[in-house]
């Protein structure tokens, strides 16, 4: 995992000279027969990504292929090191938002046609859920499964592994979003779909997945010694 996290900031790096044909060249998706559906351009779709093996090229390839994108991140602490993310995201057909005005930012570009890729495995607000992942409880993010289910654009679980030097191999899993239900029932049975994706997205590289930097199971954080505070009655295992 530090391995693979370092290759991640080498990625970072090298993002103004990874243009599509790198990408085409280096990216083996082993899901072919979504490709079509999932990267159409005009066509607004979800992309939930987590962080496993290569998190940068996920979002350069769907910019690629789609014309552009938009995706929340959080504001880091050095402007400097932020404005180098925008400037060359942005070079990329990436649009950077911030989390405060993601929302609504990511509400209008999915009006316009314009694809959104976010990141599903790590709650950032505080405002997640339970669900079981790998069999355990751990706090998952709603946004992703909130904007599925009030927009009705298709959702897509995408990771993409290292598979050798220069080399990726990458799956597309298609989330079912429920048409029956309350919104809060849809929203949890979508984010449920999202956690079983990952589930078959990790263990096809487990070593690869980021989790050791920052908790996602609370019982194991409180079992270290940490403190975990309920949010509300809301929470339970999903």
């Amino acid at each position: 995992a530090f391995r693979h996290a370092a290759r991640y900031y080498l990625e970072v790096a090298r993002t103004p000279a990874l243009d599509r044909r790198y990408l085409d060249e280096r990216i083996l998706l082993e899901t072919p027969d979504l490709i079509d559906e999932a990267f159409t351009p005009g066509r607004a779709v979800i992309f939930v990504g987590l962080h496993f093996g290569s998190v940068e090229l996920p979002g350069l390839f769907l910019a690629s292929r789609v014309g552009g994108a938009v995706t929340p991140m959080e504001t880091l602490a050095d402007p400097a090191l932020q404005a180098w993310f925008v400037r060359t995201r942005g070079a990329a057909g990436i649009k950077i938002v911030g989390l405060t005005e993601a929302r609504r930012e990511i509400s209008a570009a999915l009006s316009k046609g314009i694809s959104v890729g976010m990141i599903g495995d790590r709650d950032l607000t505080g405002g997640g859920t339970l669900v079981e992942l790998f069999g355990a409880p751990a706090r998952l993010p709603l946004g992703p499964a909130l904007l599925a289910v009030e927009s009705g654009v298709p959702v897509y679980a995408m990771g993409l592994r290292r598979a050798g030097p220069g080399r990726y191999r990458g799956r597309l899993a298609t989330i079912e979003v429920p048409a029956d239900g309350t919104r809060r029932e849809r929203v949890t049975a979508t984010t449920i779909a999202i956690a079983r994706a990952f589930e078959r997205i990790v263990e096809d590289a487990p070593e690869q997945w980021w989790a050791t930097f920052f908790p996602i199971w609370p019982d194991l954080e409180a079992a270290a010694g940490g403190r975990w505070e309920s949010a509300g009655p809301s929470d339970r295992v999903a």
